[in-house]
């Protein structure tokens, strides 16, 4: 049986506070369990049982392509537009941006341009030209006139 005294006792042991400044419920009890969720929360044991427990609900990609093959493509697209061209590597962000509205996103769209026509386009000087054929872009040949 607990006496009035060996409540305190108990709640300073357990909880390493001052009982009487010990309030159920309050900011400081919260943040007291909540250090210890932390703890566990931040091991690698627990990231392995997250990864383990939810790998499997994750849908693959050739299970959505099946079910919908319309909507895959456009996801596809969507990462093709997302993710960084090699050709632009190093660019600006702003020049980088103005060459994807123009349609300069892959080499392959580079070489159906000329060296002029790129270098005639707002927003893109000497310093991004240069960049662009450190990356290995190649421009489509002028033709020679008659």
């Amino acid at each position: 049986m607990i006496e009035q005294g060996d409540e305190e006792r108990l709640v300073a042991e357990t909880l390493k506070v001052n009982p009487i400044l010990f309030e159920a419920n309050s900011m400081q009890s919260l943040l007291m369990v909540f250090n210890q969720v932390v703890d566990l929360s931040q091991s690698e044991y627990y990231f392995t049982w997250l990864i383990e427990k939810y790998r499997a609900k994750r849908p693959q990609r050739h299970v959505a392509k099946k079910k919908n093959p319309e909507l895959h493509k456009l996801i596809r697209e969507l990462e093709k537009s997302i993710e960084p061209s090699k050709a632009l590597q190093g660019l600006s962000i702003s020049v980088e941006r103005i060459l994807r509205q123009h349609g300069l996103i892959e080499f392959k769209d580079f070489k159906k341009k000329t060296e002029e026509e790129v270098a005639a386009i707002r927003g893109v000087g000497k310093v991004s030209m240069e960049i662009l054929k450190e990356n290995g872009v190649v421009f489509k040949k002028k033709r020679k006139k008659k």
